[in-house]
């Protein structure tokens, strides 16, 4: 399976339904499982443990999110910087404006 341009459309909305199918059992699986060991977590702890538990996982993901704030467009950004303009492809036939969500070439810009 080549995840290169060349993808048909139905290989793409295979892998597609394939990635929704993993991701449906991993949350069927996940947010039970995590519930339990809550509850088996805040019974071994007690209330106040728990609460502090609970603060510094609050904290901890309230500092990730604010460290992966503009991470994802930082991350598009240099792989344009990376090819130059005129090795990319010109979008002509497959959108009507460079930008477009279904465009399937890569902008220079």
């Amino acid at each position: 399976m080549s995840h290169g341009g060349s993808d048909s459309a139905a290989d793409l909305q295979r892998r597609a339904v394939r990635g929704a199918l993993w991701t449906f059992i991993h949350l069927g699986v996940s947010l039970p499982l995590g519930f339990v060991v809550n509850l088996v977590v805040a019974r071994h702890l007690g209330v106040v443990d728990f609460g502090r538990l609970a603060t510094l996982t609050l904290a901890v993901d309230i500092t990730v999110a604010i460290a992966g704030v503009g991470m994802g467009s930082a991350l598009v950004n240099s792989e344009r910087r990376r090819t130059p303009p005129a090795a990319a492809p010109k979008c002509t036939s497959c959108c009507v404006r460079p930008r477009d969500i279904n465009c399937s070439c890569r902008s220079p810009w």
